[in-house]
């Protein structure tokens, strides 16, 4: 099936170094909270602090929605992104700048159609992702990335997407949202929703329970961020566009609440090396899934070992020939 699947977010590239003692004490200059488990966001001087610290060793394009967009197009999905990039440089020691053009190439490359826009004050979108063992820490300044405030109507007509899916970073732009909410109304497509965070669940609760629910076919979540829902699966699942919940739970594998029950889909057990998109990664296998008309229980199942894929691998990303894998695993 090669149905066109457009991704909403923040393009951010993912530079990942590992943090011992003498890094950390660094880090805690700069940031004194910081701590294994956290995630910060900060400003770009911040950022450009916090290099200081560490070296970067590998550098991936990312960010949540076009994590799961490039799975979907190795998937063989016809597949679009649209992000607010910067055109202003960063400069790494011993590699090529962090540009505009480096993300776009990276589409390219994928294969998937570009629709993004270029801020020429800014740097791209940037995270630090550290790590120590199966510890780790996040460091988030989307810079450019959250220019994204609107859609151009000609774009979504260019784009035609079937389904629309959208990372919860975009939350708070809810011009944005009521546009795609709009769309979804006009067209009958679908949207798909992952919620994110858990304080931006919080900040947004009541705008994504009256708009942003009664319009979204899939609901991705972990079990923290529905939680910030303040309602029971059952009844975030009877306000969905006659659609379907799915709670990630990590280490306990993930439920699902569709229309006609319940699932509740183990893990698959993997040694974790990075989390890093993993639930991107589930997001993309579950979808694909349910558009080349899997079950649920089926596509969950794809989901849940696409991901430990994921987990098992440094980066946020694993080679098109793993991706084709999984789905001829289950298509069988």
């Amino acid at each position: 099936m090669n149905s066109t699947v457009l991704g909403l977010g923040n393009p951010i590239f993912d530079m990942y170094s590992s943090l011992d003692n003498q890094k950390l004490f660094c880090i805690r200059q700069y940031v004194d909270s910081a701590a294994w488990g956290r995630t910060f966001h900060v400003e770009d001087s911040l950022f450009e602090q916090l290099l200081t610290c560490v070296e970067p060793k590998l550098v991936i394009p990312g960010g949540g929605a076009f994590n799961t967009v490039r799975i979907l197009s190795q998937l063989g999905h016809s597949a679009g992104f649209i992000g607010t990039l910067g055109a202003r440089a960063t400069l790494l020691s011993h590699k090529p700048p962090l540009t505009a053009e480096s993300f776009q190439w990276e589409m390219k490359n994928y294969g998937i159609k570009e629709y993004t826009n270029t801020e020429g004050n800014q740097p791209c979108g940037r995270s630090l992702c550290l790590y120590q063992g199966d510890q780790s820490l996040l460091i988030v300044n989307p810079a450019a990335a959250v220019n994204l405030q609107e859609l151009e109507d000609s774009l979504l007509r260019e784009a035609d997407p079937h389904l629309i899916y959208v990372e919860g970073f975009l939350l708070p732009r809810r011009r944005l949202l009521q546009e795609v909410c709009d769309w979804q109304r006009r067209s009958g497509g679908t949207l798909a929703i992952d919620l994110g965070a858990p304080p931006l669940v919080e900040h947004n609760r009541d705008f994504i329970v009256s708009t942003v629910l009664p319009h979204t076919t899939y609901l991705f979540g972990t079990e923290d961020e529905i939680d910030g829902l303040q309602m029971e699966p059952e009844d975030i699942r009877s306000k969905l566009a006659n659609g379907t919940l799915v709670v990630k739970k990590g280490a306990a594998g993930s439920s699902i609440y569709h229309r006609t029950g319940f699932l509740d889909i183990p893990p698959h057990k993997t040694e974790v090396i990075d989390s890093t998109g993993a639930g991107d990664a589930y997001a993309a296998f579950y979808l694909s899934g349910i558009l080349h008309g899997m079950t649920a229980r089926t596509a969950a199942e794809a989901a849940t070992y696409g991901s430990s894929l994921v987990l098992s691998n440094l980066g946020g990303n694993i080679d098109t020939s793993v991706v084709t894998s999984v789905a001829k695993m289950f298509h069988a």
